[in-house]
């Protein structure tokens, strides 16, 4: 079959989203809370060790996009409703809490004085399918995700409560869930961090079969398998070792790795 040229307009809808793909680089950051409670370990460490990067389309980055721009009209809509609502810390920033290391955090969407008492505020959109469970369900059964990443910034901002605020995306409907504490999950979630930064070598995952449901559309499927290699750098490399303070040493060389050095690599790389 023989295809058409694209008209003009197709044409400027495709730059459009060409224009998202152009800020598309690989970078590092630290273990995040919003992944945390991710079940396989696996696919957690080799997030933060860069082994691999999803390439999304321009249409699914505005997806995301569209996402961050909600937080800002539920805190208005919070705010205007009478609550008190503090989106940045006492120097304008993000509220950020830190694990001692320096390898992993938490970066929430502010706080909300509910009921007389400071609760961690944690903001998310939902598809009508998703919202439908939740409403069901609640946050921690169909939501655990969402509930772990809860949970630790409430342990590392000393929180006892949280306010999980959530809109759905088809029809502007409000859930909002009070989170207590949980002290049992919040220590185990520690556990995983620590065992993480620990991690000489790949962590067990889910299944080394990656047909399986669980790990069918996991970003990571490939390289877990060890069909295609990891992408080329220092993280992914043997001889990165996290050290104290969020940093990074090259154990072959004696050297410390800024987030620059990290990214390129040597001759003696030795994939993990």
């Amino acid at each position: 079959m023989v295809a058409f040229p694209k008209s003009p307009e197709q044409k400027l809808i495709d730059a459009v989203y060409k224009s998202y793909e152009k800020t598309e680089n690989l970078s590092f950051s630290r273990l995040g809370a919003s992944g945390i409670g991710e079940e396989c370990i696996r696919k957690i460490w080799f997030n933060w060790r860069g082994f691999s990067k999803k390439q999304f389309e321009g249409r699914m980055l505005r997806l995301f996009e569209t996402g961050h721009l909600q937080e800002d009209r539920v805190i208005q809509d919070l705010i205007r409703s009478g609550k008190e609502v503090y989106f940045v810390n006492e120097y304008g920033s993000q509220y950020e809490f830190e694990h001692d290391s320096g390898h992993f955090i938490c970066k929430v969407d502010g706080v909300i004085k509910h009921q007389d008492k400071n609760h961690l505020l944690e903001i998310k959109t939902h598809n009508k399918k998703s919202f439908s469970a939740l409403q069901r369900h609640g946050v921690e059964k169909s939501k655990p995700v969402h509930y772990s990443q809860m949970q630790i910034s409430m342990y590392l901002g000393h929180f006892t409560r949280g306010l999980y605020v959530s809109l759905c995306k088809d029809d502007e409907k409000y859930y909002i869930e009070r989170i207590k504490e949980d002290n049992a999950h919040q220590k185990s979630l520690i556990k995983k961090i620590e065992s993480l930064i620990n991690a000489r070598m790949r962590p067990t995952g889910i299944s080394e079969d990656a047909s399986i449901f669980a790990c069918k559309f996991c970003d990571h499927k490939d390289v877990c398998v060890k069909e295609t290699k990891p992408l080329f750098h220092c993280r992914s490399c043997v001889n990165a070792i996290p050290i104290n303070n969020g940093g990074w040493n090259c154990d072959l060389h004696g050297t410390l790795l800024n987030k620059q050095q990290q990214l390129i690599g040597c001759e003696d790389y030795q994939a993990l």
